[in-house]
């Protein structure tokens, strides 16, 4: 009878902390929608509240545009970042992120240039590859795009079907069921629990965002081996990029999740940078810039002893760019366009 109590106590208190834990870390849920006139899926407009990793507000514009809560205007000058869940900033928010850092040091620079961005959890090459064109059209004024790609896009190309309108309509019909499961689980404070469920029973695995192809490219054959890319997956991508380069300034930014902590020690080891050498080398053919931010990360930890990665409530060395791992990146990208500035005047 003794063991029966105690099981019943242990389990009345194991559910009230994990009931506790989970009303402190539920973030608000973002709807998507799918725009027409850009041709992919995007945010419903509106702030965005994200307390599990890192605490921020993301404000998301009905056009998929971050950065900006106003009209853009005809007057000011544009650097556009295209990325993944690195540049949607969620972790740090719109203050922190690495589009509004850049606005600020390019000001006290002298520059007047402003930075936006347009990003979502999940995209790669391909599908910036598609989003640029289209935004450079609704964006004229605009000094550079800044293509941000992680060491694990080298050797995991899979398109999140963000820009396809055939997987969009399938990760809407998956991504509103599991918005209605949320919605239940936030009202009564079930978040934590509805997390476990998902990831521990396989009824749950289709309410994922399902893969599928932007590009004709992606029905090639990709290798998925560290170290090794598929050229010919990319060299159809980085044509596309060299094509819609005419007339305009294209960077690509290359970064790892390096440096981190590994048993103890700081370790500067990056597993994909073969895999960005033979990339970089394709980006040099086509007279594609292709900028490895990675130095500055490391010389930042080594300088400081402090992580671009990480947060209070994660593991250090690991997960997205803190405050200063954006204002790294940002300070990469301006040096690069002021000096290329100065190289042309």
């Amino acid at each position: 009878m003794r063991v029966v109590l105690r099981w019943g106590i242990g389990f009345v208190l194991a559910t009230l902390a994990i009931w506790c834990v989970g009303a402190f870390f539920v973030s608000d849920e973002r709807q998507l929608r799918w725009n027409e006139e850009i041709g992919s899926l995007v945010y419903c407009e509106g702030d965005y509240d994200y307390c599990k990793e890192g605490w921020g507000t993301v404000f998301f514009r009905d056009d998929g545009l971050l950065g900006a809560r106003k009209p853009l205007a005809s007057y000011e000058r544009y650097v556009v970042f295209y990325g993944d869940s690195f540049v949607e900033s969620l972790q740090v928010g719109d203050s922190g992120s690495v589009y509004t850092q850049f606005t600020e040091l390019a000001q006290k620079s002298g520059r007047p240039w402003r930075g936006l961005a347009v990003a979502a959890s999940g995209w790669n090459l391909e599908d910036h590859v598609a989003l640029l064109p289209i935004y450079a059209k609704r964006i004229p004024r605009c000094v550079a795009h800044v293509i941000v790609i992680s060491g694990a896009d080298m050797v995991r190309p899979e398109s999140s079907a963000r820009t396809d309108p055939v997987g969009a309509r399938h990760s809407l019909t998956a991504l509103s069921r599991r918005f209605n499961a949320q919605s239940i689980a936030k009202r009564w404070q079930l978040q934590s629990f509805f997390v476990i469920v998902r990831s521990a029973c396989a009824a749950f695995r289709d309410l994922r965002l399902r893969p599928g192809p932007v590009l004709a490219s992606a029905n090639k054959k990709r290798k998925k081996v560290c170290g090794d890319v598929c050229p010919e997956y990319y060299e159809s991508l980085l044509d596309a990029l060299q094509d819609h380069s005419r007339g305009r300034r294209i960077v690509v930014v290359y970064h790892s999740l390096i440096p981190q902590l590994n048993h103890g020690r700081i370790d500067e080891t990056d597993p994909f940078a073969p895999a960005f050498r033979q990339f970089r080398a394709l980006c040099r053919k086509r007279k594609i810039e292709c900028l490895d931010a990675t130095p500055a990360l490391c010389e930042y930890t080594r300088r400081s002893g402090r992580f671009p990665h990480g947060f209070a409530n994660s593991f250090p060395g690991q997960g997205h760019w803190n405050r200063q791992g954006h204002r790294l990146i940002a300070q990469v990208v301006l040096d690069y366009l002021m000096a290329s500035q100065q190289s042309t005047d």
